[in-house]
């Protein structure tokens, strides 16, 4: 089972008051992630993964994260796999502004492609460039 749910973007995005105390993580390529832990997800207000399970982000938090990308691109994605079928879902903000919202089978993909992510020789894909197979679920970023 994989399962991640997060916000990814230029370091620079988690300095906005919306994330103050919310420790991220360094990526390659110049980003970082931010999982959205259960501690996070009651913070905000979330459910665990909506988007995967036909329901939408509260529009609340949806309008916080687009004025936190008014300077850098953010993405907010989520992901869950089981036995060879899974879901991914992502929303793509830049400019103050959400630009796109997908479920789709390339939906993780398609968001780090957004944020400009390049792989490697050696890499598959965006998500294997960053790293992101490094833990299997969301929880598992935090020490």
């Amino acid at each position: 089972m994989y399962v991640l749910q997060a916000l990814i973007a230029p370091p620079v995005v988690f300095t906005d008051v919306l994330f103050n105390a919310c420790p991220s993580i360094e990526l390659p390529q110049g980003l970082a992630l931010l999982p959205l832990s259960h501690a996070l997800l009651e913070r905000f207000g979330l459910p665990a993964l909506p988007m995967t399970d036909g329901a939408c982000l509260p529009d609340a938090f949806v309008q916080q994260l687009a004025a936190a990308a008014r300077h850098a691109p953010l993405v907010y994605v989520e992901t869950e796999h089981f036995a060879g079928g899974g879901s991914q879902a992502c929303l793509l903000f830049s400019d103050g502004g959400l630009r796109d919202s997908r479920v789709a089978p390339d939906a993780l993909n398609a968001a780090l492609g957004f944020l400009g992510i390049c792989a490697g020789e050696q890499d598959i894909d965006g998500f294997a460039a960053l790293g992101l197979r490094r833990h299997r679920h969301t929880e598992e970023w935090f020490p």
